[in-house]
């Protein structure tokens, strides 16, 4: 039924389009019937052309959006760019920083260093030890002391001409002797090592064991190497004194102490000459 409806409307227009044009032809552009096409027909004239200008303005605000789509990627694409360029240039900054106040420790300690980065650690390995970028064409030589801006970091056991291998202070086969800053009793400070897994505590940021040699410590107590031994010079930071631990016929303690280097963010070093 609608399509019959709809069949006849749309034969009624195409007639009354035919006489309109046939009456406008002919000159008799008063007759009634051409009136009444130009009635019926200049809506859908009107609306064609309403339509036509809303598809050509659509076309022209979708081009727009597309061409202002493109410029915003672009433009945040430039953006992510300069914050990857400034977070390199911050961490540049940070890594100068602490060069500089590593650097300056040793001026203090009236030592001379060459500066080094950290290049590679695992802090779960048998050996808890770092990679740093200096080597022998640096005039690093064995056992050379390792510190930063807070202390004594370990030694160098292997150099090679552009790297060396440093044994951290946390490692088992590490040893060095101190002096207590307070008391000014001597110790024997031993890295806990692979212990440190055992004992459930993180190897980098672990607690060191010390030997008491007869004489008291207390909790808080800051140990500096003794500068004995001939490899550290004395008075570099090793540690504070965390826990206390008493051996049953009093002869020898072996009590805790927490490093003053923090392991887990050592990313610069100075390699003592």
């Amino acid at each position: 039924m609608r399509k019959r409806i709809l069949l006849s409307v749309a034969l009624l227009l195409t007639l009354l389009v035919i006489l309109h044009q046939h009456y406008q032809e002919s000159g008799s552009s008063g007759f009634y019937p051409a009136k009444t096409v130009n009635f019926v027909y200049r809506p859908f004239q009107n609306l064609a052309y309403v339509t036509s200008r809303f598809v050509k303005n659509t076309w022209k605000h979708y081009i727009a959006l597309v061409d202002a789509q493109k410029e915003n990627e672009a433009l945040k694409k430039q953006i992510h760019q300069k914050q990857l360029l400034v977070v390199a240039l911050e961490e540049r900054i940070k890594s100068i920083l602490k060069v500089s106040k590593a650097q300056s420790y040793a001026e203090d300690l009236k030592l001379d260093g060459v500066p080094a980065h950290i290049l590679a650690y695992d802090p779960f390995a048998q050996i808890q030890s770092v990679w740093v970028s200096k080597g022998s064409e640096n005039g690093v030589v064995l056992n050379s002391p390792v510190i930063n801006e807070r202390g004594l970091v370990g030694r160098v056991i292997r150099v090679l001409e552009d790297s060396s291998l440093v044994l951290l202070m946390v490692d088992s086969h590490f040893s060095v002797d101190v002096i207590n800053t307070e008391s000014r009793v001597r110790a024997l400070v031993v890295g806990s090592g692979v212990d440190a897994i055992r004992l459930k505590r993180y190897p980098l940021i672990s607690h060191i064991e010390y030997f008491d040699l007869g004489q008291p410590f207390k909790r808080g107590d800051l140990l500096v190497t003794s500068g004995l031994g001939g490899i550290y010079p004395g008075g570099i930071p090793v540690g504070t004194v965390a826990d206390i631990r008493r051996a049953e016929d009093s002869s020898v303690d072996r009590s805790t102490v927490i490093p003053e280097v923090d392991f887990s963010t050592l990313e610069e070093v100075v390699i003592l000459q």
